[in-house]
């Protein structure tokens, strides 16, 4: 069992702390343990 995915988020400062901009920073790829997806 290992890391899957590393995820990042904003969270908006009202009463719902509404979550926004959700983006995968790196997925596990099988074979490349150094796959990058980074999104800019």
């Amino acid at each position: 069992m290992g890391v899957d995915s590393i995820q990042t988020w904003k969270l908006l400062d009202d009463e719902n702390l509404l979550k926004i901009d959700e983006q995968v920073l790196w997925r596990h790829g099988g074979d490349d343990p150094y796959q990058c997806l980074l999104v800019s």
